[in-house]
């Protein structure tokens, strides 16, 4: 039997008491974290990598330029997590 058929009273049919809601709902939070960080390093990967496409498209005859714009698009990232 699970716990949330084991947690079922007689007060309230088919309700499921608010600590085994609790329980259930941060027992699948705990996984947040991980799938929170690997879809930000995601995210992030893919936004650096347009953002330097377009600086050598767009900037492609200014090559200090390109270098200063390119070490500021991978630091700006790194000093928000």
């Amino acid at each position: 039997m699970s716990f949330r058929h084991r947690s079922i009273t007689r007060e309230l049919p088919d309700n499921i008491p608010f600590e085994a809601k609790s329980f259930l709902i941060k027992s699948f939070q705990q996984s947040w974290q991980c799938s929170m960080i690997t879809c930000f390093d995601r995210v992030r990967e893919a936004m650096v990598k347009i953002l330097n496409e377009t600086i050598s498209l767009q900037f492609e005859r200014y090559g200090y330029l390109q270098s200063h714009l390119r070490l500021v698009v991978s630091a700006v990232p790194s000093s928000h997590v």
